[in-house]
């Protein structure tokens, strides 16, 4: 699910995309943003909007933390060392 009015970030994207769908989920978020500040939205649309900001937010700090233990888990890269 993506932010109403946004670039639909919130769809499941394909992991070797990770900093095009962070940057789309920034601009979903910046535009939400923008709507909830206009102060022109009804109540349940603003409180569905802030919950798909939610649920968004939520998805992209799961991807990150999947991309944090992933480049954990991959070798050093030749010539480096392992921090203990």
């Amino acid at each position: 699910m993506s932010v109403p009015g946004g670039t639909g970030a919130g769809r499941n994207p394909a992991p070797a995309d990770a900093g095009s769908v962070l940057e789309a989920a920034i601009t979903d978020l910046e535009r939400a943003a923008e709507r909830l500040r206009a102060g022109d939205l009804e109540q349940s649309e603003a409180a569905a909007l802030v919950e798909a900001c939610a649920e968004l937010a939520a998805r992209v700090g799961g991807e990150l933390d999947r991309a944090a233990r992933a480049a954990a888990a991959e070798p050093p890269a030749s010539g480096q060392e392992t921090l203990l």
